[in-house]
């Protein structure tokens, strides 16, 4: 099941954008999250995955491995837990609510991401991130 998945992810992520584009972020097909995805130049899929319990950035590639250095979130400092999924796959996952206050509030206000460089955006982010798990969207 796992590979099922992550073959999915994949799949999804070869159409992804080049980095140093910015990828959109939209409400996810069960409502249960709003995901935005790019490719990076040398191999790796981030995907940067928002739910109302927590805030992650998902990376996908060869060679990823996980620290848990204190991330910049548009230029604060935010602490993350790294989780190494496997040899491919790991999770950054943003640790205090304050931090993912923050970056909720930095969506709201801008509507742009930028996470160590990995960028993200949604113009309508209040009206996504309301509709999470609810029937606003027809």
């Amino acid at each position: 099941m796992k590979k099922l998945i992550l073959t999915a992810i994949l799949t999804v992520a070869s159409f992804s954008t080049q980095a140093g584009e910015i990828a959109q972020l939209n409400l996810n097909r069960d409502l249960s999250a709003v995901i935005g995805n790019s490719k990076t130049t040398y191999g790796v899929n981030n995907f940067f995955f928002i739910t109302k319990k927590r805030i992650e950035l998902i990376q996908i590639g060869l060679n990823v491995t996980c620290n848990d250095e204190i991330n910049r979130i548009n230029s604060k400092r935010i602490a993350i837990k790294c989780i190494q999924e496997d040899d491919i796959k790991i999770i950054k996952r943003v640790k205090s609510q304050a931090g993912r206050n923050y970056i909720i509030n930095e969506l709201k206000k801008k509507g742009t991401l930028d996470w160590e460089g990995w960028k993200a955006r949604d113009q309508n982010f209040i009206d996504n991130f309301e509709a999470i798990g609810n029937n606003k969207v027809l």
